[in-house]
């Protein structure tokens, strides 16, 4: 197989859970400052189920208590998302 020097490299990533991204956030940056590669990712869960683990984030986001299981099934969503969206404007 040839690939021609110009072509674009595109990389699909997929994880299971927001955050999950960080885990090789210096390999995805350097596909996409250092190679100019085209990098889409797929996060299969909202992070509903993370309320176990949210007691550290809580404080920081306005003291909702996310480490109680309603609370945290309704607000972990959309918190995910868009910790999730501004990770991937940084890499």
């Amino acid at each position: 197989m040839t690939i021609a020097l110009n072509a674009i490299l595109t990389v699909l990533v997929v994880i299971a859970h927001p955050d999950d991204e960080t885990l090789f956030g210096g390999f995805l940056h350097a596909l996409t400052h250092k190679l100019n590669a085209s990098v889409h990712l797929v996060c299969v869960t909202n992070g509903e189920g993370g309320n176990r683990h949210a007691g550290l984030s809580e404080s920081f986001y306005g003291n909702l208590k996310l480490s109680e299981e309603t609370i945290g099934r309704k607000h972990l969503p959309r918190i995910r998302q868009q910790e999730l969206f501004g990770s991937g404007r940084i890499v």
